[in-house]
């Protein structure tokens, strides 16, 4: 009891600084480490810029489609091509089968 009487006041002068540091190194910890730190940040903008590669790629095919469609238009599509091209690659062609475009 004599040693806490002769300590006591010293380890209670101490306490709310420990306690202060205490509370300061884990909101310290929390600012890189956190669900919002700094590694989380790194983290969702990585994944941010990962998604706009792929949004840009995604629109260059878009774009790509578009223009390969755009042949497929009536106004634009010769029926007699399409049909020996249809018949072609469905295998629906003789060797020997000549086509004559009338025009």
């Amino acid at each position: 009891m004599s040693i806490f009487r002769k300590f006591g006041g010293y380890f209670v002068s101490l306490a709310l600084p420990v306690a202060l540091l205490a509370v300061l190194w884990f909101f310290s910890l929390q600012i890189f480490t956190g669900n919002y730190g700094h590694i989380a940040l790194d983290k969702t903008q990585r994944e941010f810029a990962a998604a706009k590669r792929e949004i840009a790629m995604l629109e260059d095919r878009e774009v790509a489609l578009l223009k390969r469609n755009s042949g497929l238009r009536t106004e634009a599509l010769d029926l007699d091509l399409l049909d020996e091209r249809a018949r072609d690659v469905l295998g629906m062609i003789g060797r020997e089968e000549v086509f004559l475009i009338a025009n």
